[in-house]
């Protein structure tokens, strides 16, 4: 829509209600089953916003002196873990020739975070009524319109910064983007691998 080629409103809405499907499953999974443990919470929690996910399981072991500790531990990497699952996901949808390039280190992040979590299971009782992971529905208008500004500000500021500083100019940007939302910024570089912007190299490397 703009002379620059930098802004698709169709591509970026299509890629929110990918990102929102794969989200709203594992929030209903969540909803019906989040309060049987700390870890099933975790792993589903990371699977909708990973991010939330580890600051709420943070917020409710501070908030019972760290008695759920151990717990809230291992449920953060099983967030971890499953935040590395989804991203594949995405990358395989959106841009099938980028996971090639972002595998390893993704399966790295998925065994090691499993691995953690499993060398420090049985280190704390797991308090099946607690914590109740609070995360918004990922179709509301909100989370939608979130998802949206932020792919949108990562694919024109990823493309821009290609442009101006070539692959250390994304990388930069990709950087940025993990910080708020990893699936977003996945998305945009799958997106900007599928037109061509950057290489599925440089989209792999940025994706992970």
């Amino acid at each position: 829509m703009d002379p620059w080629g930098l802004v698709e409103p169709r591509a970026a809405w299509l890629t929110v209600i990918l990102i929102a499907a794969i989200g709203f499953a594992n929030y209903l999974l969540l909803k019906l089953y989040g309060a049987r443990g700390v870890e099933l919470a975790g792993f589903l929690g990371g699977l909708v916003n990973s991010t939330l996910t580890v600051t709420e399981l943070a917020t409710r072991s501070r908030e019972t002196g760290g008695h759920l500790g151990e717990v809230a531990f291992r449920g953060v990497l099983l967030s971890t873990a499953a935040m590395a699952l989804r991203n594949a996901a995405l990358l395989a949808i959106l841009a099938a020739g980028v996971l090639p390039n972002a595998v390893l280190p993704l399966v790295l992040i998925l065994m090691a975070s499993l691995a953690l979590a499993q060398r420090r299971r049985g280190r704390g009782e797991i308090d099946q009524k607690a914590p109740a992971v609070g995360l918004e529905s990922p179709f509301s208008l909100r989370s939608a319109i979130r998802f949206g500004v932020i792919f949108l500000l990562v694919q024109v500021a990823g493309t821009l910064a290609q442009r101006a500083l070539g692959e250390s100019g994304f990388y930069a940007v990709s950087i940025v983007a993990g910080l708020f939302s990893s699936a977003s910024g996945v998305a945009a570089a799958a997106a900007l691998a599928a037109h061509g912007t950057i290489t599925v190299q440089v989209a792999g490397l940025g994706s992970c």
